[in-house]
């Protein structure tokens, strides 16, 4: 009866069964970004070590859907935006050079700038002034601007003075990038829940037989708690660093309001409701 009322499947139609099965497929939807997050966020070496970004991936997945589950109560599996951390990689760690515990700190007060507007009106003002379809397409201009890191990372495009980018010559790895691509889309299209988690194994799979990747020497290791708590609160306010904690919350102001509008829509769209 207690785990009737934690998870008030007594107020819903709902079976354990189905919460079980709902539960593994948004787990199998979004594992990619276990893998993913950690990379991006690397920058090459030059921005965040991928063992303690990993753990503190998993544990933000792990803690931000508990509290969305519990107290929210709303069916949301929360985890690091793919757009934001594609911002702080490639702007604040390899272009502003800037040390991991100033960036760690630069998140931190556009995080609690975030919290402010949420919790006032101010967000809700600025998102009824905005027309739904602008609403909509700043997650599709977020996505276009993930797929031009992903094809510039894969090697298809590459740097060219004259015209910017030029495409590059075809080699192992944009053979299994494309190989990648029209099976994560054809699995996507018939709404299979492995349709983003299958494709990165097979093809990991085939880059380590055709020696483009190394197979790891550790399949299972300790968490890594190095970054915690490393913010640079003080040194991060600097004036000449406003503009990046303001440019950063823009950004998750407008990803993270246009990503739960999104799923909002589609929960109200099912009950017959508007948002």
């Amino acid at each position: 009866m207690k785990i009737l009322q934690l998870f008030s499947l007594h107020q819903t139609d709902t079976t354990y069964k189905q919460e079980i099965i709902g539960g593994l497929t948004n787990f199998m939807a979004i594992a990619y970004i276990i893998i993913v997050n950690p990379l991006v966020l690397n920058a090459n070496g030059k921005g965040f070590p991928i063992a303690a970004t990993l753990t503190a991936t998993i544990l933000t997945i792990i803690l931000m859907t508990s509290i969305a589950s519990f107290i929210i109560k709303l069916p949301f599996v929360l985890a690091p935006g793919m757009g934001l951390n594609v911002m702080v990689s490639y702007t604040l760690a390899l272009h502003d050079n800037l040390p991991v515990p100033i960036i760690l700190g630069i998140i931190f007060w556009s995080g609690i700038l975030l919290f402010i507007f949420s919790i006032t009106n101010l967000r809700q003002r600025i998102i009824n002034a905005i027309p739904e379809s602008i609403q909509t397409a700043l997650t599709v201009g977020i996505g276009v601007f993930l797929i031009l890191i992903g094809i510039k990372n894969a090697g298809i495009i590459v740097s060219n003075p004259n015209t910017l980018l030029s495409l590059n010559k075809i080699n192992i790895d944009i053979v299994l990038c494309f190989i990648g691509f029209i099976l994560a889309s054809v699995l996507f299209i018939r709404g299979k829940i492995y349709g983003m988690i299958l494709p990165i194994i097979v093809i990991t799979t085939l880059s380590i037989f055709f020696g483009s990747s190394k197979f790891p020497q550790q399949l299972i290791t300790t968490p890594d708690f190095s970054l915690f708590m490393q913010m640079d609160l003080t040194n991060s306010l600097k004036l000449s660093l406003i503009p990046a904690i303001l440019s950063l919350f823009i950004v998750m102001f407008f990803d993270t309001t246009s990503s739960v509008l999104g799923l909002l829509s589609q929960i109200t769209y099912e009950n017959g409701c508007d948002v």
